[in-house]
């Protein structure tokens, strides 16, 4: 499956797979992992961009509390991508 760049293999025990799709790109996660830890894996560290200076954001403090990893997740906007498991088959927009 795609989107494993980054992903530690040996000696991690997983749930089964399934496929997010991102800005249009299909990246692997695994049940119980967020939309932002399968994102890192993946090789995507922008999330988005700040609304003022366009300035890249990603996971930053990885618990909900700088909302710099907001992106929209099947249309809605502004959900932390650091606490939001990922389903099979959400499309995320960063």
């Amino acid at each position: 499956m795609a989107g494993n760049a980054h992903r530690i293999e040996k000696g991690v025990s997983r749930g089964n797979h399934f496929e997010i799709i991102v800005d249009g790109r299909r990246i692997t996660a695994y049940e119980g992992e967020t939309i932002g830890t399968a994102m890192m894996a993946a090789g995507l560290y922008i999330l988005r961009t700040s609304t003022e200076k366009k300035e890249p954001r990603g996971i930053f403090c990885g618990i909900g509390v700088c909302q710099e990893c907001r992106v929209t997740v099947n249309g809605i906007p502004n959900i932390q991508a650091c606490k939001t498991l990922a389903t099979p088959e959400c499309c995320v927009e960063s």
